[in-house]
């Protein structure tokens, strides 16, 4: 689904998690039958690495009208969440409700 493209991926899906740093940052990497990455954006890994980059907004984080914060999910056809108090909150709402949601929908078989 327009995700950098890896060559030399095996031919089943594959769920990974890498473990990158000792504080346990990790990034989520979707591989699919034809080799196409799926991930939520992060700086954890070089992801041009894996090649060709095909990157598209999946969510805004704004403040909200009463000074909180919103994580709108319209770019992936997911709902407004919020309010929140701080922006942290928000993002990771945000970042939860993608992996959840968009990068691996519970129809996807986890490894």
């Amino acid at each position: 689904m327009g995700g950098p493209t890896a060559t030399g991926i095996s031919a089943e899906t594959t769920f990974s998690t890498t473990t990158l740093t000792p504080d346990a940052m990790t990034t989520e990497l979707l591989i699919d039958t034809a080799g196409d990455v799926r991930c939520v954006y992060d700086e954890v890994i070089d992801l041009a690495a894996l090649g060709q980059l095909s990157i598209r907004r999946g969510s805004h984080v704004e403040p909200a009208p009463d000074g909180g914060w919103t994580a709108d999910l319209g770019p992936v056809d997911g709902p407004v969440l919020g309010p929140f108090e701080i922006r942290s909150q928000a993002l990771a709402a945000e970042r939860n409700w993608l992996n959840r949601h968009w990068l691996c929908p519970e129809s996807v078989v986890h490894r």
